[in-house]
């Protein structure tokens, strides 16, 4: 769809500078009169940052972007920076970061939620959170599937705990019903860990920040079911550190019908999450690009049904879509 009927629609843009062939003050001078507020993205999955940076790499083409956007817009409609966290291919090309599949493969996508990656977040964070942000969606924040991660840290760590060799692989989790159920609580808590670190960094530097966290909600693993077996997101735990923002269908862009059986099973995974049933706390959802009107009506529908805050939408997928999906939907 046009950037301006998504607007008109009451959808939050999520916008990657990557994607419009357009300077910060030639955007804003055209889309600036229907914004009340937007998404940027500052930290994209390549890691290479759109904005001036003394810790992360910067983007060749797009490395002021922020800077530049910024200085028109602050007095025109609120910004959220948007920081990938463990999706960073830069990073992922360092051995003491990157995330390794079971059997030993090394990624070229994700790092490890270590501590050495949590404290080269948090300064990137940092330095985000000086500039006159509203708030951040920290985006990307799941291991890549159910097979990650073994790098050496996470399988001394988790040997430790569980007392067994670090000699590990995934197959010897599955074989244990118990050891299986101390690995996902151990992959949660070190996510839930990650972002609760993440959190307080900002909250140091600009302690009135809005802070939301991307949580998958994709079919292929049953939603919310078996979202801590693949992904190691427990929706319980970051919501007490975060909002939630829910992204429908990333790796199965393919929106159910209404009142459908699959559509019921969607709304019924956020509906009757705990964080949300007792709670007077609303979640964001967020498509990756709504192309049409049938998919604009049905992502309203869905959040009328679970009486959403409000509506994400980028203006493109991620850069990489199509290998990003095949990893996370585990081929």
């Amino acid at each position: 769809m046009d950037l301006r009927e998504l607007l008109v629609n009451n959808l939050n843009l999520i916008l990657d500078p990557t994607a419009i062939n357009m300077k910060p003050s030639q955007f804003i001078a055209e889309y600036g009169g229907n914004l009340s507020k937007i998404g940027l993205v500052v930290k994209p999955p390549s890691g290479r940052v759109f904005y001036d940076s003394s810790t992360a790499p910067k983007d060749p083409v797009h490395g002021n972007f922020l800077n530049e956007f910024i200085k028109i817009s602050s007095d025109i409609f609120d910004v959220y920076a948007v920081v990938n966290t463990l999706l960073d291919n830069y990073m992922a090309e360092d051995p003491k970061y990157s995330s390794v599949k079971s059997g030993g493969q090394i990624s070229a996508t994700h790092i490890c939620p270590s501590e050495m990656t949590v404290n080269y977040l948090a300064k990137i964070l940092e330095e985000v959170a000086q500039y006159p942000v509203k708030g951040v969606i920290l985006a990307g924040n799941t291991f890549t599937n159910r097979n990650y991660c073994f790098c050496d840290n996470c399988k001394a760590e988790f040997s430790q705990i569980a007392g067994i060799p670090a000699s590990f692989d995934f197959n010897r989790i599955q074989a244990d019903r118990d050891l299986q159920s101390k690995w996902l609580m151990w992959r949660a808590d070190k996510l839930s860990s990650m972002i609760t670190t993440l959190v307080e960094r900002l909250r140091k530097v600009n302690e009135k920040l809005e802070v939301y966290s991307e949580i998958y909600l994709e079919p292929a693993v049953n939603y919310t079911e078996n979202l801590e077996l693949e992904y190691g997101q427990n929706v319980e735990s970051i919501s007490r550190a975060t909002k939630i923002v829910f992204n429908i269908h990333p790796w199965t862009p393919i929106l159910p019908e209404v009142n459908t059986t699959e559509y019921n099973r969607l709304t019924s995974s956020i509906s009757k999450s705990e964080s949300f049933k007792h709670r007077d706390v609303k979640p964001a959802l967020l498509y990756w690009n709504i192309t049409g009107e049938d998919e604009l009506n049905i992502i309203k529908s869905i959040a009328d049904k679970i009486s959403a805050e409000e509506i994400y939408t980028y203006n493109c997928y991620l850069s990489g879509y199509n290998q990003l999906r095949e990893l996370h939907l585990g081929r």
